[in-house]
């Protein structure tokens, strides 16, 4: 789901976000704390991922920001998580893509 998303939008430009020139804001997806319920995790994904493309933040130059925006939207666990793997400076994975943190948040 998350591959077919960042491929189908490899040719958007996040320089140019198309809702920021009308001045639309888009309401932000719900915080995860990384349960283990399925649908919870794929309407979270989902979530994540429709705003992500409806401000163009989906291409491959915007690998960083898609990490950073999923990392503020984590709660407890999975917020922990997140930061022992992602961001701690001392990291055993120094790149991490979109794909790669959800299937660790998944684990």
């Amino acid at each position: 789901m998350i591959c077919v998303v960042l491929d189908d939008s490899i040719d958007m430009d996040p320089e140019k976000p198309m809702l920021a020139k009308v001045c639309v804001k888009l309401a932000h997806p719900e915080t995860s704390s990384g349960g283990s319920d399925l649908k919870e995790s794929e309407v979270f994904v989902v979530g994540i991922l429709r705003w992500l493309k409806m401000n163009s933040l989906v291409g491959p130059a915007s690998t960083s920001m898609q990490v950073g925006y999923l990392g503020t939207h984590l709660m407890g666990k999975a917020q922990e998580w997140f930061y022992c793997n992602v961001e701690q400076f001392d990291r055993q994975v120094q790149d991490w893509t979109l794909e790669t943190v959800i299937q660790g948040l998944q684990c």
